[in-house]
């Protein structure tokens, strides 16, 4: 009988709507938990060495960081690939994943910025990031044609906030990269993410931003 497999996240997490992703395009199986990271279960703490969310239950093992997470699901859960075959074009799939996890590390940047000077640094370099991506890659429609891949789970997580806060503040960050927005469009419209995400994402999204006191909230805000 296999091990029963269950993620514990929170709400808002993108790293754990990354795994929750890979688990629902993999059809495993699976339980959730969610839990308030800002007061944080005893087991919780105890079970994550860092603090963080995700975490993977395999049986009564425990496996915490999202890139670990989702290269277990892939390597053991073989009916679904979500990775190529070949090595090399495995490689370069993992190079641009971390890029992606970069992508996300900037949208929180520009999301924690305090003031108008710190907002710009953080937003310019988000764009930065993007216009690298519409330089080295060409997108049909998904990073390796018409197969969606881990890859593609990765930047998924990663443009979902960057895309609301780009809708809903007008900060235009995709204006340059056309070609790049209509990948974009339709890796963050996929069921899987759709089905990850709660009901009440944006709700969320603003609490966060409040506790955060970002200087997003200084500006024009669309509900």
């Amino acid at each position: 009988m296999a091990d029963k497999i269950k993620l514990v996240t929170s709400k808002f997490s993108p790293y754990g709507h990354r795994v929750e992703m890979v688990l629902i395009e993999k059809n495993i199986p699976y339980e959730k938990q969610e839990i308030d990271l800002a007061n944080k279960p005893d087991w919780f703490v105890k079970d994550s060495p860092l603090g963080k969310a995700p975490l993977l239950y395999v049986g009564k093992k425990v496996l915490f960081e999202s890139i670990a997470i989702c290269e277990y699901l892939e390597e053991t859960f073989l009916e679904i690939p979500l990775h190529p075959k070949d090595p090399l074009t495995k490689a370069a799939h993992r190079a641009w994943m971390e890029v992606s996890s970069s992508v996300l590390a900037g949208t929180f940047g520009i999301i924690f910025s305090q003031n108008q000077e710190e907002f710009d640094i953080k937003k310019a370099d988000v764009s930065t990031k993007l216009a690298t991506l519409d330089k080295h890659l060409k997108f049909n429609p998904y990073f390796e044609g018409d197969k969606v891949s881990l890859v593609d789970i990765f930047f998924a997580s990663a443009f979902k906030p960057l895309t609301f806060i780009d809708q809903k503040f007008t900060l235009e960050i995709f204006d340059l990269h056309k070609s790049l927005s209509a990948y974009v469009e339709g890796i963050i419209t996929r069921g899987s993410l759709s089905k990850a995400l709660p009901n009440d994402y944006e709700e969320i999204f603003k609490a966060f931003l409040e506790r955060k006191k970002s200087h997003l909230l200084t500006m024009s805000f669309s509900l």
